[in-house]
This record gives C-alpha cells, sequence and structure tokens, in this order.
C-alpha cells in the first residue's frame, strides 16, 4: 500500500515493520501502522499482543511509540491499533442475547480489559503517559466493551463530533474509534470523522468492482471501504526541561518560559538542556525573547542590516543567531542601537543588558508593540521607586513603571541595582510577570 501512495506521493508514506517474531497462530491479515516520516518517528519496534485468550477469535493489538521528527521524549505517544470480533457470529455465553449488542459481546469485553493491560504495560516501556488505543472495536459507543474502556480513564475522541463511521441494515452508528488517555486528549486539537464510505452507496464499493452489470466503481476515496476514518489532530510541541533551575527562586518562571516557547536554552555534550539562570542574559537573546513573546510577526526585512556589527546574511545559513529577532527590534523602534565614531550603529548583540535598560525596552515594548498605552502611562510617584533610584536618573520613570505594573520587586534591601546586568532567571521572572499583566502581545 505505501509503494501505491509514493507513486502519487514520492517519499511521503512509510509503514512500520512487523516485528521480528510474530505470534505463531496470528492471522495472515495484521493491523499495520502507516505514517508519514516527516512528522513523526518510531521509537523502538512495534510490539504484538500474544495473546491467544482473549484474542483467540479477532486480530491481536499492534503497539508502536512515535514521537515527533527530531523532537525529544516529550513528543513521544504510544498507539495501539486494533480490531476486535464482529457481531456475527458466537456460541454458548457469545450468542446474541438480543440486547442490542450483537454476538461475541462477551469476548469483545474481555478483548477491551486484555487491551488496558497490554498498554498499562507498553507505555512503561515506551516512556510515556499518553496512549490512543484506535481501530475498528467492533462496539458501539455506549456497548459494554467500550465501559472497559471509560472506567479505565480513557475518553472517545469521536464522541462528541455527531458524526457515524458505520452503516449496518439502515441504522447508523459509530464502531470505530480513537480512545485516549487523558494525557493524550490534553494534546487533541481537534477531532472529526470522515464520511467517505459509510454514506456512500455500496454499489461504489471496492468489492463491487466487475460485480455487477454496470460498474460503478472508481478509484477514488469514495467507499474504499465499509468503515469511516477518526481523524484526530495532535499538538505535540516539545516541552523543554533545563537541568540547571532546581531550587532556583524563579524556578517557575523559568520552566513558564520553556512550556511557551520562549527559551530552549543550551543543548549540553550529554543531550540535557540547561538555562543557565544566573547568567547575564546578552542583548541578542533579549530581543529573541521579546520577539517570541509576541508571537515571531512578520514583518518586512531591510534591503541592509541597520546594524554594523549584525551581517546581513547571504543566505540562510549565514544568518547571526536571533537575526530576525534583531531586525525585528530595529523595524519596530523598540532599538536604534549605539551611534559609532564612524557614523555607523552597532546592536552589540553579546553585550549584557543592565536592568536599567530593561525597564525602557520593556516599557516601550509594552507601548509600541502590545498597543496598550493606557497601562503604560506614567504616574509621578511620590518617592523614590527604589533607594538606589534618585529623582531625575537616566531611566528613572520606566524603572518606577516596572514596579507599578509589578514586573519588578526589586531587591529585599529596596534597592533595584540599575546598573546591574539582567541575570537570565530574573529576565524568566520579567517577561513571565510582563506577560500576566500586558497579555501575550499576539502570541
Amino acid at each position: 500500500m505505501t509503494t501505491a501512495l509514493n507513486e502519487v506521493e514520492p517519499g511521503v508514506w512509510d509503514f512500520v515493520p512487523s516485528p521480528a517474531e510474530v505470534p505463531t497462530n496470528e492471522d495472515v491479515i495484521r493491523n499495520a501502522f502507516i505514517y508519514k516520516p516527516a512528522a513523526v518517528e518510531t521509537v523502538g519496534d512495534s510490539v504484538i499482543l500474544d495473546d491467544d485468550v482473549a484474542f483467540s477469535n479477532a486480530r491481536k493489538p499492534l503497539a508502536q511509540a512515535f514521537q515527533v521528527a527530531g523532537g525529544g521524549e516529550s513528543t513521544r505517544f504510544l498507539a495501539i491499533v486494533n480490531h476486535f470480533k464482529s457481531k456475527g457470529s458466537g456460541s454458548g455465553e457469545n450468542e446474541d442475547q438480543g440486547d442490542g449488542q450483537g454476538a461475541s459481546n462477551p469476548d469483545r469485553v474481555k478483548q477491551a480489559a486484555a487491551l488496558v493491560d497490554f498498554a498499562d504495560t507498553m507505555q512503561a516501556e515506551a516512556g510515556t503517559d499518553k496512549v490512543f488505543l484506535t481501530g475498528d472495536f467492533n462496539s458501539y459507543t455506549a456497548e459494554d466493551p467500550m465501559q472497559v474502556f471509560y472506567e479505565a480513564g480513557y475518553i472517545n475522541q469521536g464522541a462528541d463530533t455527531g458524526k457515524y463511521s458505520y452503516v449496518f441494515g439502515g441504522q447508523s452508528g459509530s464502531l470505530d474509534h480513537i480512545l485516549a488517555s487523558p494525557e493524550a486528549d490534553a494534546t487533541v486539537t481537534g477531532v472529526d470523522i470522515w464520511n467517505i464510505n459509510a454514506v456512500e452507496s455500496v454499489a461504489l464499493e471496492y468489492s463491487r468492482f466487475n460485480y455487477t452489470p454496470v460498474n460503478y466503481y472508481t478509484a477514488d476515496q469514495y467507499r474504499a471501504s465499509d468503515h469511516d476514518p477518526v481523524i484526530v489532530g495532535l499538538d505535540l510541541d516539545e516541552v523543554i526541561e533545563f537541568t540547571d533551575i532546581e531550587d532556583n527562586e524563579h524556578q517557575d518562571h523559568i520552566e513558564w518560559m520553556a512550556e511557551n516557547g520562549l527559551s530552549t536554552g543550551w543543548l549540553e555534550a550529554d543531550g540535557t538542556r540547561t538555562y543557565r539562570p544566573l547568567a547575564s542574559i546578552n542583548r541578542d537573546a533579549m530581543a529573541a525573547f521579546l520577539y517570541r513573546l509576541t508571537g515571531e510577526p512578520e514583518f518586512e526585512l531591510p534591503n541592509e542590516s541597520p546594524f554594523s556589527d549584525v551581517a546581513f546574511p547571504a543566505d540562510e545559513a549565514d544568518r547571526v543567531e536571533h537575526f530576525d529577532a534583531i531586525m525585528w527590534m530595529h523595524e519596530s523602534g523598540l532599538s536604534t542601537g549605539w551611534p559609532e565614531t564612524d557614523g555607523t550603529r552597532t546592536f552589540r548583540p553579546v553585550t549584557p543588558v543592565n536592568r536599567d535598560a530593561m525597564a525602557a525596552f520593556l516599557k516601550r515594548f509594552a507601548g509600541q508593540t502590545c498597543l496598550n498605552e493606557e497601562a503604560i502611562e506614567y504616574v509621578d510617584p511620590s518617592g523614590p521607586p527604589f533607594t538606589d533610584v534618585p529623582e531625575g536618573m537616566m531611566f528613572e520613570e520606566e524603572i518606577s513603571w516596572m514596579k507599578d505594573a509589578g514586573i519588578s520587586e526589586g531587591w529585599g534591601d529596596g534597592t533595584y541595582r540599575p546598573v546591574t546586568p539582567v541575570a537570565r532567571d530574573a529576565m524568566a521572572a520579567f517577561v513571565n510577570r510582563f506577560d500576566d499583566t500586558f497579555g501575550s502581545c499576539g502570541r
């Protein structure tokens, strides 16, 4: 199948290989995964549940862990594809009880319980609590097997779509489901059932090719099966975890920066990431934080760099770190840099930012970028905002605004220390408090 798909879209699709060892009595028709390598990558090998008791009369579940292509462990999820016993046959306790659930309902209940146990084992091995159970469960939403999943905490993704995936005997319902653990459910951005089969005439079905006097079959997506696919969108953005921030006074603010994609820190040789909370923040990193805070808005790059120390790249590979953010700082009016004796201006990207200059940048950012003029109105305080910020000092107004807006509390001794470089942990606190006060400014 992937070969046929790649004939239309070369190199787009791949399949998950079966395990090296498969159960001896495995059905020749198996569950399988097809995926886009550009979107996700497999983690470890696939695993088939080798259970000849619960799944003696059904296709055995197939599990595979995935994560975002090039992403880390925080983007990982486990998918298990299934095909439970059909409703069409059964004897003894599995005979149709006339309760609307068809034949073999007890076996499907056992299969559901075995699947929950299998999922518990596999998620521990995969190192993720994000689990999706998918496939044809041959069980409608309110039937007994589905209750096993609900009691285990799984959430039916298609239940609220108002759509169905199957039509039988003129009646419609959903036998096909994607069930998500609570942690997986938190990543879901949208759900739909793609009605390309159940709503179409059986005369169009692939199984009717050259089967009737008039051949209605066409090689398109309609009636390619008798079931409709359930589609779930996911947001699996990687969550950065810094190894050097435990017990830092601004740990919560730093974690907020990571969770919101405002800082990725440094990738160390051992594969971990650090934030370096006590290091001073340089002007290029400060520009990047503010640019990301406002959602990295589109803007027109100048024809040449306005700063003599930030070279305009010949191509993408030549861009200095945070080039776009620095250009955005200039184009949005947040920074004009320093005038040099040769008539040029410099940005000084690796120069640390002092606390007084940071107050000026943030107040300017609030007014020019967030367009919240009322919130940045300056009220002349009755006295100096901090003991080391006397009246009339450069940036006194901006520092007073920082205190009034709740962005900076200063030090316990009542000082602001205006000419001290801003530490990266304090910068995280400034940005987080700024966001709490003024919002994301477009992010």
